[in-house]
């Protein structure tokens, strides 16, 4: 039974933050149309459908190379964002798509990522989920 709440439906800068905080899932089948995500690992529920043309192609060619240097900053752009949330488990869903035009204003941030040390700077958030993975946290959060 699938439960999912829409979170948020818009424009909104990304932020990805740790080492190794995407753990993607290889499909060959799906031609490079797009390319899916967990933060962290499977368990943390996470995931992620990323569907912007620059990051899918740039992914694909890391995963290939088994070189990611400088991909945190194709991923890190702004992006049409749906986050779904369903409450008794915690788990997320995030698709992201190309913007038809960059906003040059101040858009929500959706920031996630994996956290090494467990600590975080205090912003003020309209909601995060955080999960335990081996030795860190893998979290997701929304900044208006």
């Amino acid at each position: 039974m699938n439960n999912l709440q829409i979170l948020y439906k818009g424009a909104a800068d990304i932020y990805l933050q740790g080492q190794n905080a995407l753990f993607p899932v290889i499909d060959t089948t799906n031609k490079s149309q797009e390319i899916r995500y967990y933060i962290g690992d499977a368990s943390t529920e996470f995931s992620i459908r990323d569907f912007r043309k620059k990051p899918v192609v740039e992914a694909n060619e890391a995963i290939r190379l088994s070189y990611q240097n400088g991909f945190a900053k194709t991923f890190n752009q702004q992006a049409w964002v749906e986050i779904r949330y369903e409450p008794s488990s915690e788990k997320i869903e995030i698709e992201l798509s190309d913007l038809s035009e960059l906003s040059k204003d101040k858009l929500p941030l959706l920031w996630m990522g994996v956290l090494d040390d467990n600590t975080m700077p205090a912003y003020e958030v309209d909601w995060e989920v955080f999960k335990p993975l081996a030795g860190s946290t893998a979290f997701v959060s929304f900044i208006r």
